[in-house]
């Protein structure tokens, strides 16, 4: 991928900024606990410690740049799949047949609902079937445009997508991407 080429970088800005809260949280909660109970250091130490391993490495899954969803003037990339069993994919505009995206609710057992979103999308088969790929979206938040103050949501990635699907030639894809991409900052 050329870096030069204009693309829409698409990450996951407030997951990322609220594990970094929790981050400085747990430190706070840790000497709070700490001045609280001196005598319990070490369970303490190690149940803290076990959380900020945790989240820390929750922090450095979302700032990979592999989970950027990137849409070019060419292609679409991004990253397929859950947790450590993600590929990275590449599928140009003129591959994929239909994209769309669902929305996930589940239910803890004290009764408080969550919601996340995924894009479905259908890339042309070479025995006319078609091959479905799942990206992991959002959960509510949906997904910063990199470089900029601009949120996309599940419903308008769909749509970008889906635009950029339907333009009829690589300068109304360019038009479409430098209109919704964020400028580097310098």
């Amino acid at each position: 991928m050329n870096s030069s080429e204009p693309k829409i970088i698409l990450e996951r800005r407030y997951g990322r900024n609220a594990l970094g809260c929790g981050m400085v949280l747990i430190i706070i909660g840790f000497f709070v606990c700490i001045a609280i109970e001196p005598s319990s250091f070490e369970p303490i130490l190690g149940f803290f410690g076990f959380l900020f391993v945790l989240v820390l490495f929750s922090f450095f899954s979302l700032s990979a740049d592999k989970i950027n969803i990137i849409l070019t003037v060419n292609r679409m990339r991004f990253r397929e799949g859950v947790w450590f069993k993600r590929k990275q994919m590449e599928i140009p505009w003129a591959d994929i047949v239909e994209v769309n995206f669902i929305k996930k609710t589940s239910r803890s057992s004290e009764g408080v609902e969550s919601e996340s979103f995924e894009l479905h999308l259908k890339e042309k088969g070479f025995d006319e079937v078609d091959k479905p790929h799942r990206i992991e979206y959002c959960s509510g938040f949906g997904r910063q445009v990199k470089y900029s103050l601009k949120t996309v949501h599940a419903a308008g990635a769909v749509q970008l997508i889906q635009d950029l699907i339907d333009a009829d030639s690589k300068e109304a894809r360019t038009e479409i991407v430098t209109k919704n991409m964020g400028v580097p900052e310098e």
